[in-house]
């Protein structure tokens, strides 16, 4: 099965230590997937997006992670500020 987006990105580029990644792929069947893995584990967000409760929620979940992890990275700058 064919990809329409197919990307992976190492997080940590620069790091001998991690291979800590984002895969993110549009598969041909209108299903969206999102893994997220660090070492030995890994979180894979999906949804189908060929309806439009689909396409929301993963619009939500995207979301969601953004600004979360903007969050936890201005609590971060705080923290090591002090």
């Amino acid at each position: 099965m064919a990809a329409i987006h197919n990307k992976k990105v190492f997080l940590a580029p620069e790091s001998v230590t991690s291979s800590s990644m984002i895969h993110t792929k549009i598969k041909d069947n209108d299903r969206v997937c999102i893994r997220i893995s660090d070492c030995n584990r890994t979180i894979l967000l999906w949804n189908d997006i060929d309806e439009p409760n689909g396409k929301e929620e993963m619009f939500q979940k995207i979301d969601t992670l953004i600004r979360e992890l903007n969050g936890l990275k201005l609590a971060i700058e705080y923290k090591t500020q002090q």
